[in-house]
């Protein structure tokens, strides 16, 4: 039997290369997308809101010294009304579901308004865990 011992060797190399290639990216993408969904599940921070629009404006505009320290009580202003609105808007989108929650519950067995409430409490825990992360 003569077969080739480097051929084979080059052979193992190329596969074992393109196994580690494929696991890689799947790795490198799962990890990618799992970030991505939990940066856009929640709103940035203030102080991230306020650096990144300070940042674009002094890129975009080249401001002077002079104009950022106008400028940043201004952003400032912006990014506490900016929090406001997403406060609101949550408040009502809150009582929008608890209404319709009422609603369906009119219609319910007895049971089902427990499952229905089980189902809430469970909403309401998974929207405490975006909203308000460990360490945030």
């Amino acid at each position: 039997m003569n077969t080739n011992p480097k051929g084979k060797a080059l052979f193992y190399m190329a596969a074992i290369f393109a196994v580690g290639l494929l696991a890689g990216g799947v790795a490198g993408g799962l990890t990618g997308y799992r970030f991505g969904i939990q940066k856009l599940s929640r709103p940035p921070s203030a102080e991230q809101m306020a650096t990144s629009v300070i940042q674009r404006l002094e890129q975009e505009l080249r401001l002077t010294a002079e104009q950022q320290k106008q400028i940043s009580p201004l952003v400032d202003s912006f990014v506490v009304e900016m929090n406001e609105v997403h406060s609101n808007t949550v408040e009502r989108a809150v009582g929008v579901i608890q209404h319709m929650h009422q609603r369906v519950a009119e219609v319910l067995t007895p049971e089902q308004r427990e499952l229905l409430q089980h189902m809430q409490q469970e909403r309401e825990a998974e929207f405490r865990r975006v909203a308000h992360p460990p360490g945030r």
